[in-house]
């Protein structure tokens, strides 16, 4: 037994339970089999029933060296928190081994050497004071108590999130450094008020202060890098701006003497950085930034100089326009000052232009034609240019007629064609018929092209094939129409005829639409000729104040009509403010009793009069009211066997020194007698508007010059004085006129840098009210801060008179508009539709010539009987 142990023992040792490799099967099944006696021979007894059982007998000496077994130690605890219960999850390092505290806070690490050793325990909501322990002796296991401290820690991160490692952390006597995932901590702090601080070369950090209380907890801080941005302000003619208040996140200042400003301690992220000044009309533009580490950044923070939004002939946004602006006629690259591109609502806004000067402003974009705009900065405005309703490549072009005759149909011809560089497709021209007519045919018509040869191979012309088709009413889909180049057809033509009946003016819409391609939008107005009709001329046209004037009113009756004319009246609405001097006629009687109305009886048309003569009325009158601004003479004819027909003459009225009006805001509200509640709002507002403008006695050195101001119709009321003789008198050119340049110094460099401390001109105010007739109230070229006249005018406005719905609005426009400057703003209001008649496209087209900016306010119509308005005394 004492060999096979020995054996066994010795086979252990040599092969250490692992099997030769280089053997062959044989040999290893041999070997396995020996070791399967071997196990069994070692844990089973052997009994030799062929021997005589022997005393047993002392183990022989073994002649083996034995190691001594070294001794092991273990450490453990239980951990628990101030108030003695236990914490579970904490987890307990001793050298390479480690242990986690179980649901009673207990936790044990065996296996431990002799030697000293550093305890350290983490939890994610404590921090623990590192325990130092020795382990030797014959005590095998020591028991360790970890104790809970404050503290605080962090994780330290640039702007996109990576962990920046070898920051120095520094609280109070403490310090830390962060590892390569950017954590760091420090513990053993005493409850208190702290300061954090952070370094790092490249890396300037803001210090961050921190409260510990008693409870011994971890506090995590957090802290970031910090940048400044600085700049200067100023103003439009590039004088320093003092006392703008400049913002960054939560952090702002203000400028000083220099217009200089400055904000420290920035963390690393994105900032929109804004300015503002209270007092001052102008913004200043917005400027966002990212800051990433140390950065010490300029930031131009310039007042907003130029902006508009750009919509297309829709009305809709128009978005990635480039906006350049030059210096005025210097359109290239030396000229070129500042550049924008409109946003999603298609704003754009420009910054730097320096006053006072002007500017010219160019857009484009692809597919569009803009037209060049001239712009000006002062005091009293920025550029705002009219960049809106650009046109298509796609020309659209209505070929309409001016007048036609009633009963005979109408032929309007609209030809698209493509002056860009590339090919169009998809495009449908709408046309929406004026009222009244019905459609008769429509179809398009166009060309394609292909070369012609000589015989000898040259080239010698484009032939052609004609083609129609026709439209699904008045929708007609257009062939595509090529960009250009030899024989490529470019244009097609859409030709629509419709009948009419009746003798209203006929106003066409014309609808373009194409893919990837603008559209357009056009209107057409042509005059209805009928059968019985009139015609007035007026001289002189315009006519002086105080002067005389003619009308000629001509009865006119088709000779292709199949009747004559019987029971003919002719009525006159004569506009307010003229004195009547003379009626004159051959072919009737005028009753006069009852003026401003005429009422004449006129004989009977024959056919075989309607091609030789009219039937004339003439009317001398004397302009007796220097209030006016526009004359309405108003004729309605009517007969037996015809409908009532009314034709309106509009004579200007000569205003002295026009040529040297240039009105900034032109006010022209409605007066009739619905129109009393807008008013009162009208009147408070206005007020208000003057208030803001600022009003005292001190002038500048200019004259106030003032237009004629109107009394009311009826007269002058008991508590109101006279207009004085000075208003009544026609203006004189002295009076526009600056003082004499005797007493007038040139203006010095260093009256120049003066300029922006002055107080801003006051616009150049018209008030024009309108009803029936245009009035001028009040027509104020105030050079003063001083608007007492302006004022006075404001409150003297009151609701009256009236009589039909539609009123002189389209004419109060049409009037105002000779005197706007460009880019002048208009502020309207009106609760009626203005005459069928009036020139609505026509004073449109003005106002986008001139950029000018239109507020309307309209409370009505004439399809609403509340906004019709009652004669006077009813």
């Amino acid at each position: 037994m004492n060999s096979f142990l020995e054996k066994s023992d010795l086979l252990r040792s040599d092969t250490h339970f692992g099997l030769p490799k280089k053997r062959n099967y044989f040999a290893r099944r041999f070997i396995i089999g020996i070791l399967a006696v071997l196990v069994l021979g070692s844990i089973m007894p052997t009994v030799n029933f062929a021997e005589e059982p022997t005393e047993p007998t002392e183990p022989a000496e073994s002649t083996e060296a034995r190691v001594p077994t070294e001794p092991e130690y273990a450490v453990h605890g239980t951990i628990t928190d101030t108030d003695g219960n236990a914490l579970a999850d904490v987890t307990v390092q001793v050298g390479d081994k480690t242990a986690v505290t179980d649901e009673e806070g207990i936790w044990e690490i065996t296996g431990l050497s002799e030697g000293e050793y550093t305890l350290v325990a983490s939890q994610e909501n404590y921090a623990f004071s590192p325990k130092e322990v020795t382990l030797s002796g014959e005590q095998s296991s020591t028991e360790v108590a970890l104790e809970i401290v404050p503290a605080i820690f962090g994780t330290i991160l640039d702007l996109f999130g990576n962990p920046i490692a070898g920051v120095t952390v520094e609280v109070a006597d403490k310090t830390a450094v962060t590892d390569e995932d950017g954590i760091w901590e420090i513990i053993e702090l005493s409850e208190g008020d702290y300061t954090v601080l952070a370094s790092k070369d490249g890396y300037p950090f803001a210090p961050k202060e921190v409260t510990l209380g008693s409870d011994p907890i971890r506090t995590e801080v957090a802290l970031k890098i910090v940048s400044t941005i600085f700049g200067t302000i100023v103003d439009i003619f590039g004088n320093p701006l003092k006392n703008v208040v400049v913002q960054a996140g939560d952090k702002e200042t203000i400028t000083d003497e220099l217009g200089q400003w400055k904000i420290t301690d920035l963390s690393e992220g994105e900032y929109t950085v804004t300015a503002s000044k209270e007092g001052i009309e102008y913004w200043f533009s917005p400027k966002n930034l990212t800051l990433v580490g140390e950065q010490t950044q300029e930031v131009n923070m310039a007042l907003v100089t130029g902006f508009g939004t750009i919509k297309d002939k829709f009305y809709d946004q128009i978005a990635g326009v480039t906006i350049r602006v030059y210096k005025k006629d210097a359109v290239n690259d030396d000229g070129l000052l500042a550049t924008a591109v409109t946003d999603e609502e298609g704003y754009w806004e420009v910054t730097g232009l320096l006053a006072p000067n002007e500017y010219t402003v160019v857009a484009s974009k692809n597919r569009y034609i803009f037209e060049q705009e001239e712009c000006m900065v002062n005091l009293n405005g920025l550029c705002e240019p009219n960049l809106s309703r650009p046109d298509s490549v796609l020309e659209m072009t209505i070929d309409a007629p001016e007048t036609v005759v009633q009963d005979n149909n109408i032929t309007y011809a609209i030809t698209v064609t493509n002056r860009g560089d590339q090919s169009a497709s998809g495009i449908v021209v709408t046309d929406d018929l004026p009222k009244g007519t019905e459609l008769v045919s429509a179809q398009v018509s166009w060309y394609t092209y292909y070369p012609m040869y000589h015989q000898w191979g040259d080239f010698s012309h484009c032939g052609s094939h004609h083609h129609t088709s026709p439209c699904s009413e008045t929708t007609c889909n257009l062939p595509s129409l090529s960009a250009g180049g030899t024989c490529q057809n470019r244009s097609a033509t859409v030709h629509i005829v419709a009948s009419n009946h009746q003798v209203q003016d006929l106003r066409n819409k014309v609808t373009m639409t194409a893919s990837q391609f603008p559209g357009d939008i056009q209107y057409t107005r042509t005059k209805v000729v009928p059968h019985f009709s009139i015609f007035i001329t007026d001289n002189p046209d315009p006519v002086a104040i105080g002067g005389f004037l003619q009308y000629k009113v001509d009865i006119d009756l088709n000779p292709t009509v199949p009747k004559a004319a019987t029971g003919v009246e002719l009525k006159i609405q004569l506009p307010n403010g003229l004195k009547l001097k003379a009626v004159k006629t051959d072919y009737g009687t005028c009753d006069i009793s009852n003026l401003p109305t005429i009422i004449c009886s006129m004989t009977d048309i024959s056919l075989e009069q309607a091609n030789s003569l009219s039937h004339t009325v003439g009317i001398d009158v004397e302009l007796t009211d220097v209030g006016l601004l526009l004359l309405m003479f108003e004729a309605t004819v009517k007969a037996n066997e015809y409908p009532a027909y009314t034709v309106r003459e509009r004579t200007k009225i000569d205003i002295p020194n026009a040529e040297e009006i240039e009105v900034d805001i032109a006010f022209v509200i409605d007066i009739t007698g619905s129109m009393q509640e807008e008013i009162d709002g009208i009147i408070i507002a206005l007020n208000e508007f003057i208030n803001n403008l600022g009003s005292g006695e001190e002038e500048l050195p200019f004259e106030d010059v003032q237009l004629p101001s109107a009394e009311e119709e009826e007269g002058p009321s008991e508590t109101e004085e006279p207009v004085s003789s000075e208003t009544e008198e026609p203006v004189s050119s002295e009076a526009e006129e600056p003082v004499s340049s005797e007493t007038e110094e040139p203006v010095s460099s260093e009256t120049e840098e003066a300029l922006p401390e002055a107080e801003p001109i006051p616009p150049l105010i018209a008030l024009i009210t309108f009803a029936d007739e245009v009035k001028i109230k009040a027509f104020v070229k105030a050079f003063t801060r001083n608007l007492d006249v302006l004022r006075e005018a404001v409150d003297k406005l009151k609701a009256k008179g009236g009589g039909t719905c539609p009123e002189a609005s389209i004419e109060a426009l049409d009037f105002v508009m000779p005197y706007l400057k460009k880019g002048g703003i208009i502020l309207f209001t009106t609760d009626a539709s203005p005459y069928p008649d009036a020139d609505v496209e026509g004073v449109l087209k003005s106002m986008r010539s001139k950029g000018i900016r239109f507020n309307a306010m309209i409370t009505g119509d004439c399809s609403t009987e509340n906004s019709w308005n009652a004669q006077s005394g009813e």
